[in-house]
């Protein structure tokens, strides 16, 4: 970790920061450094981080395509002049409440990224399509989705067969009445990668968020969202499928802070072989927060002896009348459903299949095309 840290902020010292790159900066020195103490990073290898001193990458490495719509993107250049206020009013009062270290990180190395505002009203039916193609280099991004009134947009990140170190900020800020439904695909990839997802919501905003992963070296999915008026509504859900020694690890939080809000956080894990999953969930309600419903589970299936999954589901409440739950599971395959199928005719091998497919169904069905599970399933099968 110290070798990591000595990289990056020698990179960081012989750069020109803007105001808000100084500020994230000032931000990270204050933090601790991420160590087994945290709670964060408690599971998280970070010795892999030692093995990811890649010079740093400075041309653009991710690709958009957005089919008719390719003028709405921005980069994060040309947005600082033409939304420069939207940009600094958002970054100034979340910048110095950010809590991830390698995200504050990514504020200050990234030297562009994306730009996407929506206009009120505005609904795009095609999805915007963000892919990252990074290779033996050590790479920082950002992306800001920023939807108006009734705007909506659907999105999806696809971080496939890339290589080396690679941290990615997504922030998003919904007005009232706005939608968002995003995609987070990541998959065969080799290295230690970051992602943070950072979203605001209005009133009677909605924010749609799945994950498909078959994991890393080392992955980490960092998921924050503020409900900040009335009605705003976020739905989290998501899978992963580990063989190997691959290692996912998931932290999410929900802050419920106005009247009627709701959340439902779902995430699975299939964990073969010496891989790790691990899930770490809260959900904060503050006082004026009535009415609220907030639901949270995480649920592992451990198909070897050496396999691991930890979750550490949470509730904060300070405020009455409101309905919230939470749980966890960690267990293997049914012995007796696995004899059950046998004795009706079936190898172990298909009912092992059957009883795994059991398993990841459901939860994902509305969010993610059949096509799409069916091969990140077979995709994990055949996975050596």
């Amino acid at each position: 970790m110290q070798a990591f840290k000595e990289h990056v902020e020698a990179a960081i010292q012989g750069k020109k920061l803007n105001a808000l790159q100084e500020l994230s900066f000032k931000t990270y020195k204050k933090l601790p450094e991420p160590s087994k103490k945290s709670e964060a990073f408690r599971y998280f290898p970070l010795n892999a981080l030692s093995k990811q001193l890649y010079p740093r990458e400075n041309q653009p490495f991710l690709k958009t395509s957005f089919l008719g719509f390719e003028s709405s993107i921005l980069s994060i250049n040309e947005a600082s002049q033409k939304f420069h206020s939207l940009l600094v009013n958002r970054l100034s009062q979340q910048l110095p409440k950010e809590k991830n270290p390698f995200a504050l990180l990514t504020h200050c190395l990234a030297e562009d990224g994306l730009f996407l505002y929506l206009s009120p009203g505005e609904k795009i039916k095609e999805p915007l399509l963000i892919e990252s193609n990074l290779v033996e280099a050590m790479g920082f991004s950002k992306v800001y989705l920023f939807l108006g009134e009734g705007a909506e947009l659907s999105c999806q990140l696809k971080m496939k067969e890339n290589k080396g170190f690679h941290s990615i900020v997504f922030d998003c800020q919904l007005d009232q009445n706005a939608r968002l439904n995003f995609t987070s695909d990541f998959q065969d990839n080799r290295g230690v990668f970051f992602e943070s997802f950072r979203a605001a919501l209005s009133s009677n905003a909605t924010l749609s968020h799945v994950s498909l992963s078959n994991g890393a070296e080392a992955y980490h999915q960092d998921i924050e969202v503020q409900l900040l008026e009335e009605k705003a509504h976020v739905d989290l859900r998501g899978l992963a499928a580990l063989k190997g020694k691959a290692e996912n690890h998931i932290s999410v939080k929900v802050h419920h802070k106005a009247y009627m809000t709701t959340s439902h956080q779902h995430y699975k894990a299939l964990v073969d072989d010496e891989a790790t999953s691990c899930f770490d969930g809260k959900i904060f309600v503050t006082p004026e927060a009535l009415l609220t419903d907030a639901y949270q589970l995480s649920n592992h299936l451990l198909l070897s002896d050496r396999a691991r999954g930890f979750s550490k589901p949470g509730l904060e409440i300070l405020a009455d009348d409101v309905k919230a739950s939470h749980g966890a599971t960690t267990g293997q395959i049914d012995e007796a459903a696995l004899l059950y199928l046998m004795a009706r005719g079936l190898s172990q091998d298909v009912a092992r299949h059957f009883l795994i497919q059991a398993f990841c169904s459901g939860h994902l069905e509305k969010s993610v095309c059949p096509n799409r599970m069916a091969s990140f399933i077979e995709g994990w099968r055949s996975k050596k």
